[in-house]
């Protein structure tokens, strides 16, 4: 439930405090006063988008804040993570800037604007003039059919959305192996090329990193033979030198014990120095079967990997591999693409035969849902003064031409006067009747749909007499079941309101400034004459 909202420096509007309770509140106000600034503001801590051009003239920011009471109970997902189990109120702000960042926050957490939206989703609903044209969107009657269908219609749908997937991914495969012929064979003709193009190379993992050793290897040969030589020689003295003080070590060491630790150390000595030795001569003979004249062949090897690094747009020789890898993998799909064409024929009929098992079933639970949902409807809409009133909803079913919602084709049909032959929704229907069906269908939703806040603007428009009355009640209805604020230039709806505020506006100092007053009871008696025009009031309007 929204129990504060703290208006800034926003339009026209300097600063505005309003404390709100549980409820039916309805604004109301002379034209021009201000009243869609609420409402603007409102829209704004839904995470609608902002424009400089709110932020009142001569100030570098606006500010809007709502304060919500909350029972963590009902708290939805997308707001849990900013809900502790002992927190009571949620506080949602967004400040506007001129020429720098607009900062939306929730419990003074800054959020990008994307997820505050998504959080604050399900604390408000807005229902203004667009929401009302949206009754003529045929995926929205889907949308409101569905849900009226409960629990076994949306298992029946998400079963069908599962089939549908796969069937379309089964159709996606199929498309893509029936190839044109002529484009088939110069698609493998450009494969084969390519692949026996890389085949030929013979190129190896690793190899370009074995021949850049080469290279350093054969480019330094001379000197590397010589240090080599030079290492082999001093290292035979140290071999030889080493076992002749081994001998006269073992000599002492019969003559004095002492001496036996250095025995040991001296044919550890000996033995590292023989292995050393056999190292280097291990590596002086391999380096003797080395040619210099080589290095030309490692240096065209090089050359020719760089080149084919380039032509295929390669880092390593291991990318160039894994795309003959690729390449081939395709030559050989295209060779069996006949026989992979007819498999996936078949596959694709039974799974469209499946399909159509699943959208009948679909189908049906919604030609039940929907002879339910048109009385309900009807029944609602009598109540709003449609007298006579005819609501059908009629689906079309095509089971050659499935999509991610079925096969069916939903249209909301009416009459709204005895003997006239229904229309589609769309061709009758006048603003003032849009508004009244949704206010219908809204009450049949009531539930579902009514779970927080709920704002209902131009609610009004078009109607009005003992038609605004029935609005009036029916507001007065739903509020039971959740907090309802409604915008309202008719007194008869105005007069079913617990609390009733007036938006005017004046000129402060040569500035246009809107203002707030919650009315007392004597206070909304005046109101309720002002907007009807004069200073005698029925009955009807004050009981």
């Amino acid at each position: 439930m929204l129990k504060e909202l703290t208006i800034q420096n926003f339009a026209i509007i300097k600063t505005c405090h309003l404390e709100f309770s549980e409820g039916f509140t309805v604004f109301t106000g002379e034209t021009g006063a201000g009243k869609s600034i609420i409402i603007d503001a409102l829209s704004l801590l839904l995470g609608k988008p902002s424009q400089e051009s709110f932020i009142q003239d001569g100030e570098e920011e606006a500010y809007i804040e709502g304060v919500f009471e909350i029972a963590t109970t009902r708290i939805p997902d997308a707001l849990a993570e900013f809900v502790s189990p002992e927190d009571t109120h949620l506080i949602l702000s967004r400040k506007l800037q001129r020429g720098k960042l607009n900062i939306a926050k929730i419990n003074g957490q800054s959020l990008p604007l994307k997820q505050f939206k998504q959080a604050a989703s399900g604390l408000l609903t807005i229902v203004g003039q667009h929401d009302y044209m949206t009754l003529l969107e045929p995926e929205q009657q889907m949308s409101y059919l569905d849900h009226y269908g409960g629990k076994n219609l949306a298992l029946a749908l998400s079963d069908y959305q599962d089939r549908y997937r796969a069937h379309e991914a089964i159709r996606a495969k199929l498309k893509a192996t029936q190839m044109a012929e002529d484009e088939k064979e110069s698609r493998r003709e450009f494969l084969s090329f390519q692949v026996e193009d890389l085949k030929a190379q013979q190129f190896k993992s690793g190899e370009e990193e074995k021949l850049d050793s080469q290279k350093r290897t054969l480019k330094s040969l001379h000197i590397l033979t010589s240090h080599l030589s030079e290492a082999e020689k001093a290292l035979y003295t140290i071999q030889t030198k080493t076992a002749i003080a081994q001998k006269a070590i073992i000599e002492l060491e019969k003559i004095d014990p002492s001496y036996a630790p250095l025995t040991v150390r001296l044919e550890a000595l000996v033995l590292e120095a023989q292995d050393l030795y056999q190292e280097i001569d291990s590596r002086a003979s391999d380096m003797s079967d080395l040619d210099v004249s080589n290095l030309d062949n490692v240096e065209k090897r090089l050359d020719t990997i760089f080149r084919y690094k380039t032509k295929y747009k390669a880092l390593t020789i291991d990318e160039i591999l894994s795309r003959l890898d690729v390449l081939t993998t395709e030559l050989m799909a295209i060779d069996h693409q006949d026989e992979n064409r007819v498999a996936l024929e078949l596959e694709l009929k039974k799974e469209k035969e499946s399909l159509k098992k699943i959208a009948a079933t679909l189908t049906q639970l919604r030609q039940d849902a929907a002879q339910k949902l048109s009385q309900e409807i009807i029944k609602e809409m009598a109540f709003l003064k449609f007298e006579s009133c005819q609501f059908d909803i009629q689906i079309q079913t095509d089971f050659e031409r499935p999509n991610l919602l079925g096969c069916d084709t939903i249209a909301f049909y009416v009459s709204t006067n005895a003997g006239s032959k229904s229309k589609l929704l769309s061709d009758v229907a006048s603003g003032g009747e849009l508004s009244r069906m949704m206010l219908a269908i809204r009450s049949v939703f009531a539930e579902q749909l009514l779970q927080f806040t709920s704002v209902f603007d131009e609610i009004d428009a078009g109607v009005g007499g003992l038609t605004a009355i029935k609005i009036g009640e029916k507001l007065q209805a739903l509020s039971q079941k959740t907090q309802l604020f409604c915008v309202t230039h008719l007194a008869q709806i105005a007069k079913f309101a617990d609390h009733h505020i007036v938006i005017s506006k004046s000129t402060q100092q040569g500035q246009t400034r809107t203002s707030t007053q919650v009315l007392t009871k004597s206070e909304c008696i005046n109101e309720l004459k002002r907007m009807v025009g004069g200073e005698e009031i029925t009955s009807l309007l004050v009981t």
